[in-house]
């Protein structure tokens, strides 16, 4: 037995997600994704204009998720830095950090994506959104963004 979920992005884009039912360590798939590129000059960690990506889900009873964030990215000043992160509001709470975040350096875009694992959640609605910042100096710029967030079973 398979089963899929889907889900809508910001922009109106939909995605699904497959899985089949059998020995697997994961529960179903929440992801979403914003295509446009937009910029910021924070050095603090912000929603861009067009807010996201963002998911709501319920972590499992292990309280382990695996988080995958992807974008293009770049800084337009050389030697300094385009940082994306996401934080976790509702029944789970985490401020963006730069320890789950993704960066690159200087002005040739590059498109980066990383895995995060986090433990200890509660088994609570939680929404998951992209943040964004830079360093001392300079515009980043992100496009092409995707949250995923995965639940263990284990």
């Amino acid at each position: 037995t398979a089963s899929t979920l889907t889900g809508t992005n910001a922009e109106g884009a939909s995605s699904s997600f497959a899985r089949a039912d059998h020995n697997h360590a994961f529960t179903a798939t929440t992801g979403a994704e914003v295509a446009t590129s937009q910029s910021t000059t924070s050095t603090s960690y912000v929603d861009l204009a067009t807010v996201g990506p963002s998911v709501t889900m319920t972590p499992s009873a292990s309280g382990k998720v695996l988080v995958h964030l992807s974008g293009l990215i770049e800084n337009d000043t050389s030697g300094h830095v385009a940082v994306m992160s996401f934080a976790m509001s509702g029944g789970n709470t985490q401020a963006a950090a730069d320890e789950f975040a993704l960066s690159t350096d200087g002005p040739i875009a590059q498109r980066i994506g990383g895995t995060f694992l986090l433990t200890g959640l509660a088994a609570v609605s939680t929404t998951f959104t992209a943040k964004y910042r830079r360093t001392s100096t300079g515009t980043g710029t992100f496009a092409d963004r995707k949250l995923v967030v995965q639940p263990m079973l284990t």
